[in-house]
């Protein structure tokens, strides 16, 4: 028995599957038996488009037999005048000089290595596929991985299932590597299961921080539905729209009758930079099942329905240090390397499991020395500091009322393990109504942990939170 590589058990494929194909090849029409090599090896649909299901089987295995052949002409040959011309076997086997018993366990090892085959082209076939995709959308393996094993257990079976939910939301702060969870689930959904036939991105991202500390504004004009809509359109199905007077509607139309005839993995970045989310989302309810949809928002639409909310939260304190180590390493940063978990504690302390704060700072380490620069994430002081705090919260920031900045102070001042509903109204001078309008702001935004039980929840600031209200709020 042989199973796909990268695929699950349910896609296992034995050489009795294929034998039962091989049965086949004379008949008009397929039978149930041929299924599990049709719906287990799907290379042929989107590589050998041959119009019929009884026609793209044949050239499989006439691409297989090919193969075989070039390696093992002597059981190539056994099985092209057995199933293919449709020679009997007492026939073949008096020709060859076997047995009957003889034949029967040569034909098993030709259709062993014939199955054998067949998984070792559909692998090579998923990861070129998979290849050409990721290469055009440009998601990159990247070196921002360390911690995301939970993740990807939990979201890889919802996205794998197509009776599960077809929009996922990926949420968080800005840092905590949404996009590159996002790009190595989609890296690997291709890699793994080739009945994946297309994939598509489009980022609303206006801003990129570069690790050396700078600031680079997109090209790109805000997005809009129909810029998304047309962005779409020209990845998918390969067209260039015209910039104005697009017909939207029958782009839409477009989109849907391919995404409901193809299996696409679609991932919009940065939703919370998008022009009406709402109208968004509800044209990607209209196009999932089969296909579907990863979102990453520093944002949660908790009002938009559909959509699996997945919370993102900064690095475990170890995985925090492991990625201090592993881009210390990396980066030939030997003072870092060696140090000892105490030493490097303070890193930690003071921006915690921010994955871009982590690697800002020991891109830093470069040219200053840790105490210089932790002295001016304390007081926000010299120009890549700011544009870090920039990029993390000011967009955030801007959008919070008073009440929920004069909250999120307080929440700063709270404890590490986090404060109460109750709490915050003894210790925060507003009404209760004001101070409950205020955490939802500050949930929705992504800036304080939303933790505890069904009837109890707790609120807290991430370490880089804190130490930016330490640095701009609290001593203003």
């Amino acid at each position: 028995m042989y199973c796909i590589d990268g695929s699950d058990g349910d896609m296992l494929l034995t050489s009795n599957d294929v034998l039962n194909a091989l049965r086949q090849w004379q008949q008009p029409t397929l039978t149930e038996n041929a299924t599990p090599l049709l719906s287990r090896l799907s290379h042929f649909s989107h590589v050998n488009q041959h119009g019929s299901p009884r026609l793209a089987l044949n050239a499989l295995l006439e691409d297989a037999l090919r193969r075989l052949e070039g390696e093992n002409a002597y059981l190539a040959n056994l099985l092209l005048r057995r199933f293919v011309k449709g020679e009997k076997v007492l026939t073949i086997a008096t020709a060859i000089n076997v047995s009957e018993s003889k034949f029967h366990e040569i034909q098993r090892a030709a259709v062993e290595r014939l199955t054998a085959i067949l998984l070792e082209v559909e692998a090579a076939t998923r990861k070129g596929h998979a290849a050409t995709v990721l290469q055009r959308l440009g998601v990159k393996s990247g070196e921002f991985l360390i911690g995301l094993d939970t993740h990807m257990q939990t979201l890889l079976p919802i996205l794998a299932d197509p009776e599960s939910a077809g929009i996922i939301s990926i949420e968080g702060m800005g840092g905590v590597g949404k996009s590159a969870l996002a790009g190595a689930l989609v890296r690997q959904l291709l890699y793994a299961d080739g009945a994946w036939i297309n994939a598509a991105r489009v980022t609303a991202r206006q801003t990129y921080f570069q690790l050396h500390g700078q600031l680079m504004p997109s090209l790109e004009p805000v997005p809009t539905v129909t810029a998304a809509v047309v962005a779409l359109h020209r990845s998918l199905l390969g067209t260039q729209p015209p910039a104005v007077d697009v017909d939207q509607p029958q782009l839409v139309a477009d989109l849907h009758r391919y995404l409901k005839n193809n299996k696409s993995l679609i991932l919009i970045e940065n939703l919370e930079e998008m022009v009406d989310v709402e109208a968004l989302v509800d044209l990607l309810l209209h196009w999932v099942e089969p296909s579907k949809f990863i979102l990453t928002s520093r944002r949660s639409f908790y009002g938009v329905n559909g959509v699996y909310h997945y919370q993102m939260n900064p690095l475990a304190h170890t995985d925090a240090l492991a990625l201090i180590r592993s881009t210390a390493a990396a980066g030939n940063l030997t003072d870092v390397v060696l140090a000892t978990a105490e030493e490097l504690q303070p890193i930690v302390d003071a921006v915690g499991g921010n994955g871009l704060a982590l690697r800002f700072l020991l891109h830093q380490l470069h040219i200053y020395g840790l105490d210089e620069i932790l002295a001016d994430l304390d007081g926000a002081r010299g120009e890549v500091i700011e544009n870090l705090y920039t990029f993390l919260f000011q967009d955030s920031w801007i959008q919070l009322s008073a009440a929920a900045k004069q909250v999120l102070a307080a929440i700063g001042n709270a404890a590490p393990d986090g404060i109460t509903m109750q709490a915050l109204a003894l210790v925060c001078p507003l009404p209760y109504a004001k101070i409950q309008s205020a955490i939802k702001q500050l949930v929705i935004h992504n800036l304080v942990d939303n933790y505890g039980s069904l009837r109890d929840r707790r609120y807290r600031v991430h370490e880089i939170m804190r130490t930016y209200l330490q640095a701009t709020v609290m001593t203003a």
